[in-house]
């Protein structure tokens, strides 16, 4: 499976974002704004492009992955709040981490097809998109 010291390279990906819900409290005819509680965006399907390299090795492990959310074959998954954490780093074009952001309670949702032009016999790098929910993340700048 995956472990804390792979890298692995999206293609593309957004961050996501964080909206915090607004509370009116009135007081003595005065209102009040109050900061509730907080959602992410995308947390039930945030889309990530990855690269797919000529074993699809990382098409299958995510596979694995997905099964321990929830297997078919054997009617089987996780419960609970379940899911892993993961750790995704926005790269500068020195390919040095500027930016830190780790995804919490994260579970794959639904994993891409993969096209293939065999006939072109071009050679060209395959891409395939992987949707995990989170819970919340947790963002933090990188001093280099």
């Amino acid at each position: 499976g995956l472990g804390f010291n792979d890298i692995i390279l999206a293609r593309t990906a957004s961050l996501p974002g964080r909206i915090i819900e607004d509370k009116v409290v009135n007081y003595k005819g005065t209102e009040f704004h109050y900061g509730g509680k907080a959602t992410y965006s995308q947390a039930d399907g945030w889309p990530v492009e990855f690269y797919c390299d000529m074993s699809c090795n990382l098409r299958a492990q995510l596979d694995t992955i997905s099964h321990a959310t929830w297997n078919s074959n054997s009617a089987t998954g996780a419960t609970g709040i379940g899911g892993g954490v993961v750790i995704l780093h926005v790269l500068n074009k020195q390919l040095k981490p500027t930016l830190s952001l780790t995804l919490m309670h994260a579970q794959i949702r639904n994993i891409g097809d993969i096209s293939y032009s065999i006939a072109d016999g071009t050679g060209e790098v395959v891409n395939f998109q992987t949707t995990f929910a989170y819970s919340r993340y947790i963002m933090a700048n990188i001093n280099n």
